[in-house]
Parts: C-alpha cells; sequence; structure tokens
C-alpha cells in the first residue's frame, strides 16, 4: 500500500489518506503523520472508528469515546501547528485547516464557518445524495448501515419511488432542506443552551446512531461546547496565530 502511495505521490497526484482509529492505534497517529509528510502526501484526515452495530459487537472496548478523543485533539492540533506539518488537515467534524493558510475552521461552530441559524444542520447533503447498492435513498453514505440497523425507513428507488416526486416534494426533502434554526425551535434543550447561536447541530447520522432521530440533537456536539473543548481548540489557534472566525 505505501508503494501505490508513494506512486500517486511522485506522479503529482492530489493524494488524501484516511485514517481511522481505535484505542490501541492512537499512538500511531503522528507517526503516520510524519511518513505521510515524509511521501508527499496532500492531505490528512482523521475521525475515530464509528460505534457501528457490528463494531460494537466485534470490538466494543477498542472504540474511542467522544471524550477521549476530545480530550486527545487539542495536544495533537498544538502538535501539528508546532511541527509545521505541510499538509492540509481534516480532524472529521471538528477541524479544518489548509496548508499555507492560517485560516482554520473549528466545524461545530457555525461562525468559524461563515453560517448562522438558517444554514442546513450539515452541508455534505446540499450537494449531493447518496443511493444505496439496495436502491435507499439517503442523505449521506454514512447512513446506510445505520438506518437499516435502527428500522428507519427511506424512499427506496427500485421499490418504485419516483425520484422526481420525492426531490421535489416529500418528508426526504423536508428534512434535507432543514435549518438549524429550525432543529433547534424543535428542541426546548437547544434553545435554552447559551451556544445556541453557535451550534452546527453536528452530523445526523450521528445524532441516529445515538438514538436521537434524523433530526435530533447530536451530542458530541453538546460535549464540545459544554466541557469546554471549543475552548481549548480557539486557544491552540490563537497561539499559532490562527484565524478562526469569518
Amino acid at each position: 500500500m505505501l508503494k501505490n502511495i508513494q506512486l500517486l505521490c511522485d506522479r503529482g497526484y492530489y493524494v488524501q489518506i484516511h485514517q481511522s482509529v481505535w484505542k490501541d492505534s492512537l499512538s500511531s497517529i503522528r507517526p503516520t503523520v510524519l511518513r505521510m509528510k515524509e511521501m508527499g502526501v496532500s492531505r490528512y484526515r482523521i475521525l475515530p472508528v464509528e460505534p457501528s452495530v457490528r463494531w460494537v459487537a466485534l470490538a466494543k472496548d477498542q472504540s474511542v469515546t467522544n471524550a477521549e478523543w476530545l480530550d486527545y485533539l487539542p495536544g495533537f492540533l498544538d502538535w501539528w501547528y508546532e511541527n509545521n506539518i505541510d499538509l492540509d488537515l481534516e480532524v472529521w467534524s471538528y477541524w479544518v485547516g489548509n496548508k499555507g493558510s492560517r485560516r482554520v475552521i473549528i466545524e461545530p461552530d457555525l461562525l468559524s464557518q461563515g453560517l448562522d441559524n438558517r444554514s442546513r444542520g450539515c452541508m455534505v447533503h446540499i450537494h449531493r445524495v447518496f443511493i444505496d447498492a439496495d436502491g435507499r435513498l439517503l442523505r449521506c453514505m454514512p447512513l446506510s448501515g445505520i438506518m437499516a440497523a435502527y428500522g428507519f425507513k427511506s424512499p427506496n428507488l427500485y421499490q418504485g419511488d419516483d425520484l422526481q416526486q420525492i426531490l421535489t416534494e416529500s418528508d426526504f426533502m423536508d428534512q434535507m432542506a432543514c435549518s438549524c434554526g429550525e432543529m433547534k425551535a424543535r428542541l426546548p434543550e437547544c434553545q435554552a443552551c447559551a451556544y445556541s447561536e453557535r451550534c452546527s447541530m453536528g452530523c445526523r447520522a450521528e445524532a441516529m446512531a445515538q438514538g436521537n432521530g434524523p433530526m435530533g440533537i447530536d451530542n458530541r456536539v453538546c460535549e464540545f461546547f459544554k466541557n469546554g473543548y471549543y475552548e481549548k481548540m480557539k486557544a491552540v489557534a490563537e497561539k499559532h496565530g490562527l484565524k478562526y472566525t469569518v
């Protein structure tokens, strides 16, 4: 695999590496980053393994909890910028920074993205939807197994559901178009939250995996704001002279 990555880099391709981590692999993150930098990789993307139904059944003790991941990230980000890692960086759903730029995006913060409560809760599905191998129309690929495992129904193009009708007027499109503000208006705890004007509502797949439904709370984002991790990431940005608001 490393030979193939090196070949692509040598041929001038923009190579993005995704690293999914579990407890026993956390110690491999920094050596992996340095190896990818040495090879000439362009972008590094990292996230913990999603605790799907199958993962929990086979390797639950290896899951990195959200608190453990959020505890890890400030130190990792500080190390990244301290060592001038010359790669584009995406820590999925928390941080985006591109090499050569002094601006970063702290993703749970709408204002960091130049957005507000009129914006949709997930920016990915604005541009595309996902058709699963079994014909289900989904908001994004990660919802495939989650929707099936938790019994949520989706339009199915192989079972005669009309795509034009679905994309014109349907519950599916209502969910696609729902803004952060509209979701928060349905949730009293969000309306009362001190971070309501900033919160991006997180990931819809995560909210469903947590049992909160497609329009519910992603508890990871609550933890991010309420337990001081937002301040820790802002402190990293400020230490390294990075701009995190528009």
